[in-house]
């Protein structure tokens, strides 16, 4: 598939864009974030694949693209021990993909929270003390190299970091989904133990790419996390559905511990001045999606 090339100084023409992992949770949201007013082209293993070096050099020698988003991954699933293959295959996809960095305007590569070492308490987490930490499981490890080798690579390669992600599109055994399918069964939701969580909504990540994509040659961080700067519990999230959806269910905690803080400092975002949607406004956004369903 060819792409029709466009002056990039011109942030009212259309962006090619390329996003890798198009049928997981973060590819297609930013696939409907950006789909409408951009050439979009969601890969698949078999017209692209990240871990193959030959796919990924024909791909970029026979398209032209402006942006890359790589929300391919491997591994990083709660509740699952990740083998080496994680490790293997998360290095490769980025190396792969960061040695065509000459055929694309910029790429935006998506970090975890788990670079900071999942066995701690993760508080405010400074995108500067990834340095500071190495990661025991294969897919914090991943991440947290692909983050050290992305401060030492061209400038039009960027970290955005998440922690948690909420969005329409995500599967019903995730936190803000699950508490509102049970809520409209008139079922209490669950929690099985509370703590504080950076939760970002996704379509705010495609107004952090295109913030960026539109401001070339100006300063920007290389390595940002995506949080906002108030912090919620999992709790807050789960009785905010409720209050929205006037429910008098119970909120079933199975435990009165507070588990590990697992959030980011939002300093950096912040000062980039983005107008972003939030937490009150993407819940609100999100149960108006489901409850079309």
């Amino acid at each position: 598939m060819e792409f029709l090339r466009y002056s990039w100084k011109n942030t009212n023409s259309k962006m090619n864009i390329l996003i890798t992992g198009s049928g997981g949770f973060i590819g297609k949201e930013l696939l409907k974030y950006f789909r409408e007013e951009h050439n979009v082209v969601a890969t698949s293993r078999i017209t692209l694949d990240p871990t193959k070096f030959e796919s990924v050099k024909n791909f970029f020698e026979n398209n032209i693209v402006d942006i890359v988003i790589h929300a391919a991954v491997s591994g990083g699933k709660r509740g699952y021990i990740d083998g080496v293959d994680v490790l293997y295959d998360n290095l490769l996809m980025f190396d792969n993909l960061s040695k065509f960095s000459n055929h694309y305007k910029m790429l935006f590569n998506f970090g975890s929270g788990a670079e900071f070492d999942r066995r701690y308490d993760i508080r405010d987490a400074l995108e500067s003390k990834v340095d500071d930490c190495l990661p025991t499981d294969y897919y914090g490890l991943s991440k947290n190299l692909i983050t050290r080798k992305i401060k030492h690579l061209d400038s039009n390669i960027y970290n955005l970091r998440l922690f948690g992600c909420f969005g329409s599109s995500e599967e019903p055994q995730r936190l803000l989904r699950s508490a509102y399918d049970r809520i409209s069964k008139n079922e209490n939701p669950i929690i099985n133990c509370d703590k504080f969580m950076d939760y970002f909504y996704s379509q705010d990540i495609g107004r952090v790419i295109e913030f960026i994509s539109n401001n070339v040659g100006k300063y920007i961080a290389k390595d940002i996390n995506l949080c906002y700067n108030k912090k919620y519990k999992l709790s807050d999230l789960v009785y905010k559905i409720k209050y929205l959806t006037q429910s008098d269910c119970d909120v079933i905690m199975y435990s009165n511990d507070i588990g590990s803080s697992y959030t980011g400092d939002s300093t950096i975002l912040e000062s980039m001045n983005i107008a972003l949607t939030g937490i009150d406004v993407g819940v609100e956004e999100c149960l108006k999606s489901w409850s079309k369903y």
